[in-house]
């Protein structure tokens, strides 16, 4: 294992996993992200007006516009890692 301080040796039995931290897919869960969000905002945004100062179809817009930015957000904060070893239960 390397870290600042230089190469670290670890036990086999004290490892749990290993994992690749090379973000992978993070254009692709950025895009999950933006789309899921979009679409729950613009679910909440149309459900969310009862007849006042926007129409359904504007909430929705709000809604979904609200949605994509943090959609956008919590997909790029979360990109893939790969697993490399993965210790059996005991």
């Amino acid at each position: 294992m390397q870290e600042k301080a230089g190469q670290q040796t670890v036990q086999r039995q004290d490892v749990l996993s290993v994992k690749l931290m090379k973000p992978q897919n993070r254009g692709r869960n950025t895009l999950i992200g933006a789309a899921v969000g979009a679409g729950a905002g613009a679910g909440i945004g149309a459900a969310g007006v009862h007849g006042g100062f926007f129409t359904r179809g504007e909430g929705a817009a709000v809604g979904a516009v609200l949605g994509l930015v943090i959609g956008t957000a919590i997909g790029a904060a979360n990109p893939s890692h790969t697993t490399i070893y993965r210790a059996k239960a005991h």
